[in-house]
């Protein structure tokens, strides 16, 4: 036979046991209940075990759960951990719980232990309980909205008396069969490991027709609603003077509180290629490429032009900037026309050159020399941003992209809420250098807005070349 992968004793009348023979007895009950528990059910949690915060801790309620070993986590009475006891300075905990045993005198006691990650979680053995992210207020950290649970019943299967079977498997995960009028099972839903759901026939919801030639066809059109609608799509039609002048399909998502993730609050259409070719975040931000084919025009929910609403110059800096990377030609391609100003603002960048420090002057023989500490080198230069025109400009951005040997950065060096005709506002910059002989490239855009919603812009860009040599 081949090599034997669980022993067990034999025993027989009048046998005399040893410590190896009891040892042996429970090596096998152990192994086999593990092997029970990893592979007619998936490892995870199986009951109970939720976080919840309170004023004085992180408290586990009572629960079970098996780690990928078939080891079983057993928590009998609530899990109480001070704030004190955790990690304070992470903006996440990952809170796992892990098998642990514990030998005293002649006696193994099999019990867990909690494993607190900032940002990750623990060992591959371990149980994932949930995460735990930063509040504001008391208590300092909450459950993230959804916990996780990964047991399932992987074989399972229930059937009706109709012969309808609900099965629970490695691949899909989740199927439905049906008997077809000859009384032979039919899949009619399966969700595949990838994640995809397969229906076999016609999906049918309230608004929606999927048919099987895959084409998504909506029911009767629906009153144009007067707020959001989140989570709902649908078909409307619009209305002008009591007319209908078209129709409009709408998909409208939510918004992600403070602990959510933000890839669960999209829309996205699937081709099968893993780039959607749309996408809609919550942020209201829309991709569009790829294969899609729209029958009739595609319409963004327009942005308003207030100059307060983080999407509208979140937009604005994100193409412009982008524009600006891709060189001189592609700036002018996009900006031109009436909708930017090139003249009202201007940008002058002024690098400030340290003179050289007099010679060091040998000190009196009676007095040690000492030696200065070793200082950071750094360029500075100096931003100035002027109004060059007869009206005020509002809500200027200026923005500075920093190329150091090849090293590019980019940040915000200043917000101005209003700059009046003539007036200008100065401001100075440091950049540090990783060494002698650096090249610096600066690169200064501000952005503004004229009386009437249109967009002023101004550039100015400057080369240095650090002449200093290493002693």
């Amino acid at each position: 036979m081949s090599q034997p992968d669980l022993v067990r004793p034999r025993y027989r009348e009048g046998q005399q046991l040893s410590v190896d023979d009891l040892v042996a007895e429970q090596d096998h009950l152990i192994a086999t209940r593990r092997r029970h528990d990893i592979t007619s059910h998936s490892w995870g949690i199986a009951h109970g075990l939720t976080l919840s915060a309170q004023a004085s801790g992180l408290v586990i309620a009572p629960g079970y759960a098996v780690d990928s070993l078939g080891r079983p986590l057993v928590v009998p009475d609530p899990l109480r951990l001070r704030w004190t006891d955790l990690p304070s300075g992470p903006d996440s905990l990952d809170i796992s719980l892990q098998y642990e045993e514990e030998e005293v005198a002649d006696r193994v006691t099999e019990g867990v232990g909690v494993l607190v990650v900032a940002g990750g979680v623990g060992p591959t053995a371990a149980v994932f309980l949930g995460r735990l992210v930063r509040s504001s207020g008391t208590p300092p950290y909450v459950p993230a909205e959804s916990q996780l649970t990964y047991l399932d019943a992987e074989g399972g299967s229930v059937t009706a008396q109709t012969g309808t079977e609900l099965a629970l498997g490695a691949d899909p995960l989740l199927s439905v069969r049906i008997p077809d009028d000859t009384g032979t099972p039919v899949q009619r839903l399966a969700v595949t490991a990838a994640g995809r759901t397969v229906v076999d026939g016609t999906l049918e919801t309230p608004d929606v027709n999927l048919t099987e030639d895959q084409a998504l066809r909506f029911g009767n059109p629906v009153p144009e609603p007067q707020q959001a609608w989140p989570w709902r799509w649908y078909q409307t039609e619009l209305l002008a003077d009591g007319v209908v002048t078209g129709r409009q399909l709408r998909v409208e998502v939510g918004a992600p509180k403070p602990t959510d993730v933000p890839d669960w609050y999209r829309f996205a259409v699937s081709n099968g290629t893993g780039l959607p070719p749309l996408a809609v975040d919550a942020g209201g931000t829309a991709t569009v490429g790829g294969d899609l084919k729209v029958q009739g025009p595609l319409v963004l929910g327009p942005l308003s032009a207030d100059p307060d609403d983080p999407r509208l110059n979140s937009a604005l800096l994100g193409t412009w900037l982008n524009a600006v990377d891709q060189g001189s030609r592609a700036v002018d391609q996009r900006f031109s026309g009436d909708l930017f100003d090139t003249a009202s603002l201007t940008v002058t960048l002024t690098a400030l050159v340290s003179p050289e420090p007099p010679p060091a002057t040998q000190p009196p023989a009676t007095q040690p020399a000492t030696v200065p500490p070793p200082t950071t080198p750094t360029f500075d230069y100096a931003v100035k941003i002027a109004d060059n025109s007869t009206r005020q400009i509002s809500n200027t951005t200026v923005v500075a992209m920093t190329t150091v040997n090849g090293d590019r950065t980019t940040e915000v060096l200043l917000r101005i809420p209003s700059l009046a005709p003539g007036a200008s506002q100065q401001l100075t910059k440091s950049v540090t250098l990783p060494g002698a002989g650096a090249t610096v490239r600066v690169e200064v855009f501000a952005l503004g807005l004229l009386p009437g919603g249109r967009i002023t812009l101004g550039a100015a860009d400057l080369d240095w070349q650090d002449t200093t040599t290493i002693p």
